[in-house]
């Protein structure tokens, strides 16, 4: 298996949870960011890349991105992510970003802790996708790994009815690369169309393990679930 790394989409804003940050929701008292970072590490030899907003505080080591300008979609999320990671915006080529790029500029990177990413992906390795609500990443990535051997990817099949949750997947760097660009571009475009010509293996999962995290309903769901009672939705800068 080639190299893996990890693409966080945790950018959006939840309207129905008050217009919390879902990165900065908490589910058994750990920010679903938290969350899925510490589910996917196991599985991740290379890096990990959060696409978020400078005001959601990104786990040490990992890099943080965001599509420029920001709110163009889950796919442009994705775009940034790869370019983070050192996909070439040009080509399926490797192409680091450069050490010396400020914070916050297109298709740039930074640690938390400030300092520079390791050697750049390369096209051949893989990469996750997670949506930042999907608290069971940890569980769903080790499946998706097994699936996508040989393939490009492999994508989680649930929900009612089950349909393909392409932001629980994991792709080849250089045909999620090529899928983008064939489809002119990342922004303000479907995921699930552009992504639909790649060869992905499916992998079953109950409606229940892949729900998202949309409303305070979900919140309670997920905190019961899991086994805590202390979660909730938590704005940044609010009181307890």
């Amino acid at each position: 298996m080639p190299p893996t790394h990890c693409i966080v989409l945790a950018g959006g804003e939840g309207r129905r949870l008050g217009g919390a940050s879902k990165a900065d929701v908490s589910i058994g008292g750990r920010r679903l960011l938290d969350r899925v970072v510490a589910g996917v590490r196991p599985f991740v030899s290379g890096r990990i890349a959060a696409v978020a907003p400078d005001s959601v505080d990104v786990p040490p080591g990992v890099l943080r991105t965001l599509e420029d300008p920001p709110a163009g979609g889950p796919l442009a999320g994705i775009d940034a992510g790869l370019k983070a990671l050192g996909a070439s915006a040009a080509s399926t080529r490797a192409a680091a970003a450069p050490a010396d790029s400020p914070r916050g500029a297109p298709g740039s990177a930074a640690l938390a802790d400030g300092s520079a990413g390791e050697p750049s992906a390369a096209a051949q390795d893989m990469v996750f996708v997670f949506a930042v609500d999907t608290p069971q990443a940890g569980t769903l990535a080790p499946r998706l790994v097994a699936a996508a051997r040989g393939r490009d990817g492999a994508v989680v099949v649930g929900g009612e009815p089950p349909f393909r949750q392409c932001l629980q997947a994991i792709y080849r760097i250089e045909a999620l690369r090529a899928a983008i660009e064939e489809d002119g571009g990342p922004r303000n475009k479907g995921v699930r169309r552009t992504l639909a010509g790649l060869d992905l293996a499916e992998v079953p999962s109950s409606a229940d393990e892949c729900r998202d995290v949309d409303t305070p309903e979900d919140v309670s769901w997920w905190s019961k679930a899991l086994g805590s009672a202390d979660s909730g939705v938590a704005l940044r800068g609010s009181g307890p």
